[in-house]
């Protein structure tokens, strides 16, 4: 289904202005870990449509394209986002299904405040029903249709959608923190040196401008450029 949902700077992609700005910043940074500004090897088609048909659907372009030209996992905005292949611990036919929201989606105030609580004098039964219960929050079948692709720590997970009405779209998964899950949109004239500030979440409940995979890695390439002060084009 055509997604009907406005990017923001859905660019094309330019592999090699990717690898040269990495390897810039590879350069310049000598206080990030071994590893920093490093993309693992590019998957082969094969792979990627093996892949495809384990999930039950195709992934969006520019996701595509840059595993198959770029890197197939390591440095990013989330950073590092998971191997395609060895780490993507999601169910066969998991992308068979369309991404079941289209705004900020949480459970009601309700639902948390039936939330059972913890006798300590009866804590494996309490704690069994805890989960039982909150299990519900965290079914997989809140991100069906999607895949993660980045880890901002904490329990907190970026997901790319591929099938549905916001397909090519992503969502931060905040339900570690009772903050349901949320489309990413980006922040105007956030300051360069700013930690995480320059994008955001949708909280609105409304159809704010989504951003794509390739668009948010490569504004966060180009900030990294600006924080190193790195010339580029050179």
């Amino acid at each position: 289904m055509a997604n009907r949902i406005s990017l923001e700077l859905s660019r094309p992609i330019d592999a090699d202005s990717i690898k040269q700005r990495l390897s810039l910043c590879k350069l310049r940074d000598k206080k990030v870990p071994r590893g920093a500004f490093t993309l693992k090897r590019c998957l082969s088609e094969a792979e990627v449509s093996r892949v495809e048909k384990r999930l039950g659907g195709a992934l969006p372009d520019d996701y595509r394209f840059f595993i198959r030209n770029i890197g197939n996992f390591g440095t990013g905005p989330y950073s590092p986002f998971p191997n395609l292949i060895d780490e993507l611990e999601i169910p066969d036919g998991h992308l068979s299904e369309p991404f079941s929201h289209s705004k900020a989606w949480n459970m009601p105030k309700a639902f948390f405040a039936a939330t059972p609580a913890i006798d300590e004098c009866n804590e494996d039964a309490s704690y069994r029903q805890y989960w039982e219960y909150r299990m519900q929050y965290f079914d997989h079948k809140h991100v069906r249709g999607a895949i993660p692709v980045g880890d901002e720590g904490c329990a907190r997970y970026l997901w790319l959608v591929v099938n549905g009405l916001e397909r090519g779209t992503l969502w931060l998964d905040s339900r570690t923190d009772d903050a349901g899950i949320l489309p990413v949109c980006l922040v105007p004239n956030a300051p360069t040196r700013a930690f995480q500030s320059w994008y955001a979440v949708d909280r609105s409940r409304g159809r704010s401008k989504r951003v794509s995979f390739a668009a948010l890695f490569d504004i966060w390439l180009d900030r990294q450029l600006k924080r190193l002060r790195i010339k580029w084009p050179q």
